[in-house]
């Protein structure tokens, strides 16, 4: 089998040049006018990678320009071999059998004679200096530092495959990278991860395995016909019909049973039914192969090049089974006996002559040591690009943040918690006078949170609790969860009081609008956190000739809310810069809770506060978190805004993941929970419920969008 794969492979190189020498004119795959035959006219289908890498090397030592299209896993390949010989090295630089391994390799490009002479105690040197960079800066710097110091790309690109190899280790120096970052992973760390990723390659490979172009030339396509389905070239050749192995004794057996169904036997040797099940497998495996063949076949707009040989693997071929059975207009059968050369010749002949030019035969001659040579490229002519046209500066991303940002510039009289990568609380606050000069009542309860620190950190490990949390009706899982956090963002946090205060936040009702229902009586598939959303703004990419500013939302809220809770927010709103709204709006719902169900069914919006309402020195209770407080807190805040803007994400989204959508009814609210205020107990102290009217959604809605 291997002399006549060899065989097959090195006359497909000679093939091509000689069809790129022959000064053939083909239709580009787009249509057009003809154009002398190039490199990406030409696509050589192959079964699998081995048979792909086989043909790959013929084509380079001929001088072809040629990519792999396939899927392979870049951790099998030879350039995963080259990183853990670094690796190797790196971890024992003392040890020279594991230096003069590495120094044999693609990096250092040593030969033996240089081994010998060379003094491994310089290359030791450098690799200590190495793994300082490695320890410091990461894996891509320690890539570049070795490319530099060993200039490892003029060396390989000056050799046969060396863009294959330059392109594997570049990927691999980036999937190296991510795994070193994601998983906190020191040296020898990262070298098992290697090792293991490479001794797993043999199976599927994820999408990030799969091997990049080493170039973007015009160059042949060597491609598995499985990835070749619905692609057409004008010029197609397929090396390996001929060649079809099938195990005589599988271990288990696939195949289709009286119901069309495609079963499993495991049965083995002497398990019921397994001889006919094993001749069910086979016919099945061929005449898959057969269906394959017809995928290959298919592919060729101008011209199809096939090879043959006879062999022990040739039999169940499809090529030799479509050419060699005695009856050509039926189904050819599972296996089709090898005639002798003269005998299999004088069939080929036979076809070809009454085939009307259709099929040509041609013996393989001897090896041939023709290489092509690449028409010289005409040199481009440059020019200096000119921007001639206006920039249309307004177009921007923006968010909550970025368009109150002014507003939060100046320290506001309460604390406020912009919302930014990290969830951050600004210094504490102090209410104003007419809020803080009556003493709480004596039936107030002191929340637990009073002692609990504020800042970026606890933001984010607050949320992070919040957002992962499975079930907030298991205490022990709701302390260990924040445990666990607390340790990454706040070490020094008395983890057990803020678990305290969280739970009690969790057993506070959330009003009306939620039934009275707690959050820890909501489940997790009534729970959507973190909801993205990117929304279009007056024609998003296209932008619209219309001219949207914040400011126009003022009179729809006058229009929309004249009385009751927020009905003053549009003073506080007039205030702000009237930002253009060209672009895109993003951000990011704490949470979305769906409630009732039915005609009762709706959609709350949810938000974490954790800022300190209340006067400085004195404890905090859940006075301080009345719905008048809150109020205050919200419009100086401008909470109203960044309520209204996830108000309209929800509409939105709610347009096209809800049948039957009626914004008056599943448009439920927004929840502003105070979370230091939530003492667990009724009255709603930390809780802030408002449901704005679904007109002014919908119509802030269209007004983003630019119909208003």
């Amino acid at each position: 089998i291997a002399p006549a794969r060899a065989a097959v492979a090195a006359d497909v190189a000679a093939q091509v040049v000689a069809l790129l020498d022959a000064g053939t004119q083909v239709v580009p795959r787009g249509g057009g006018l003809r154009v002398p035959l190039a490199p990406e006219h030409l696509a050589v289908l192959v079964r699998t990678n081995k048979q792909a890498e086989l043909v790959q090397a013929q084509l380079l030592t001929a001088g072809v320009p040629v990519v792999l299209t396939g899927r392979s896993d870049v951790f099998a390949t030879p350039a995963a071999a080259e990183w853990q010989l670094l690796l190797e090295a790196l971890e024992q630089p003392h040890r020279s059998t594991r230096v003069r391994r590495f120094a044999l390799g693609a990096l250092i490009g040593q030969t033996a004679g240089q081994l010998l002479d060379d003094d491994s105690d310089q290359l030791s040197l450098r690799l200590r200096g190495w793994a300082r960079v490695l320890e410091q800066r990461g894996v891509s710097a320690l890539f570049e530092a070795v490319c530099l110091e060993q200039a490892v790309q003029p060396r390989l690109l000056a050799t046969i495959g060396g863009d294959r190899l330059l392109t594997d280790l570049r990927h691999l120096t980036e999937a190296l990278h991510e795994a070193a970052l994601d998983g906190q992973l020191g040296l020898t760390a990262l070298l098992g991860w290697l090792r293991q990723r490479r001794t797993d390659a043999g199976g599927e490979g994820a999408q990030e395995r799969s091997r990049r172009l080493e170039s973007d030339d015009d160059a042949v396509q060597v491609i598995t016909i499985h990835t070749s389905k619905w692609l057409e070239f004008p010029v197609v050749l397929v090396p390996f019909a001929w060649d079809c192995w099938t195990p005589d004794a599988p271990d288990t057996v696939v195949f289709h049973d009286d119901a069309d169904c495609r079963v499993r036997d495991v049965g083995g040797v002497g398990s019921p039914g397994w001889r006919e099940h094993v001749q069910a497998h086979k016919q099945d495996e061929v005449d898959d192969e057969l269906r394959l063949a017809y995928v290959a076949f298919t592919r060729a707009q101008g011209q199809l090049l096939l090879w043959w040989a006879g062999s022990s693997n040739t039999p169940t071929s499809p090529l030799h089974r479509l050419l060699l059975h005695d009856d050509p207009d039926g189904v050819p059968p599972r296996s089709v006996p090898v005639p002798s050369d003269d005998d299999a010749l004088a069939v080929f002949r036979a076809r070809a002559a009454v085939s009307d030019d259709g099929l040509r035969l041609e013996l393989v001659p001897p090896p041939s040591a023709a290489r092509f040579s690449a028409p010289p490229r005409p040199v481009p002519s440059m020019s200096r690009a000119v921007l001639s046209r206006g920039l249309d500066t307004s177009w921007r991303r923006t968010s909550y943040t970025a368009l109150t940002s002014a507003a939060h510039a100046a320290p506001p009289a309460l604390g406020s918690e912009p919302e930014v990568a990290e969830k951050q609380d600004e210094d504490d606050g102090q209410q104003p006078d007419d809020l803080v000069a009556a003493s709480p009542p004596p039936d107030a309860t002191v929340s637990s949170w009073d002692a609990l620190p504020g800042g970026p950190s606890f933001g984010t490990l607050v949320h992070e609790v919040l957002e992962q949390l499975e079930d907030p009706q298991d205490d022990a899982a709701v302390a260990e969860l924040v445990q666990e956090r607390a340790a990454r963002w706040s070490p020094d946090l008395d983890a057990p009081l803020l678990s305290e205060g969280l739970l009690a936040a969790l057993r506070t009702p959330l009003g009306p609008l939620a039934d009275d229902r707690p959050l820890r009586d909501l489940h997790r598939t009534d729970r959507l956190p973190e909801l993205d959303f990117e929304l279009p703004l007056a024609g998003g990419d296209d932008a619209l000739p219309v001219e949207v500013l914040l400011a126009d939302l003022v009179p729809l809220w006058r229009e929309h809310v004249p009385t009751g809770l927020l009905s003053g927010y549009p003073d506080a709103l007039a205030a702000l810069e009237p930002a253009p709204l060209r672009g895109y709006l993003t951000g990011s719902i704490d949470a979305v809770l769906r409630v009732g169900s039915g005609a009762t069914l709706r959609y709350l919006v949810v938000d974490y506060k954790t800022n300190r309402l209340g006067a400085r020195g004195r404890p905090l209770t859940s006075w301080d978190y009345r719905p008048e407080a809150m109020e205050v807190a919200m419009v100086d805040a401008h909470y109203p805004l960044q309520a209204l803007l996830y108000d309209v994400a929800l509409h939105r989204f709610l347009r096209w993941r809800q049948s039957g959508y009626d914004p008056q009814v599943h448009l439920g609210g927004a929840l502003y929970l105070f979370l230091r205020g939530m003492t667990g107990g009724p009255g709603g102290a930390g809780v802030f419920a408002w449901r704005p009217p679904s007109g002014l959604v919908t119509a802030t809605s269209d007004l983003l969008a630019g119909l208003r």
